[in-house]
């Protein structure tokens, strides 16, 4: 959370039970937070990789491949996750997205 990297940012020159003090935040959601921080740095790695290696499939079907052959091919590279990660990132490679009714997807036109 964007409030307790404040607090971890400045904790040398306030202290953590000062600023939680005045800022009427709970000092247990801090040290939690602090404490998790290489598990959500690991998180942003992998979802970075994820998204790059999206990116690379969509380009090498010279954007042929929409959310659900992206997911296949993901799927055939070894990627267990989520139902269809490839319709996360389709909007950021410009493509068309808009749900499709009683399917529980997106549809993309790229």
């Amino acid at each position: 959370m964007i409030r307790f990297r404040f607090v971890d940012e400045h904790r040398d020159a306030h202290g953590v039970k000062r600023m939680c003090d005045v800022l009427g935040w709970d000092r247990s959601g801090y040290y939690t937070w602090h404490k998790n921080k290489e598990t959500r740095q690991q998180r942003a790695d992998e979802e970075e990789e994820l998204a790059r290696q999206i990116r690379e499939i969509h380009t090498d079907s010279r954007g042929a491949y929409g959310a659900l052959r992206i997911t296949r091919s993901l799927r055939g590279q070894g990627h267990i996750g989520n139902r269809q990660p490839g319709s996360r990132d389709s909007a950021d490679l410009g493509e068309d997205c808009s749900p499709v009714e009683g399917r529980g997807g997106l549809q993309c036109f790229g």
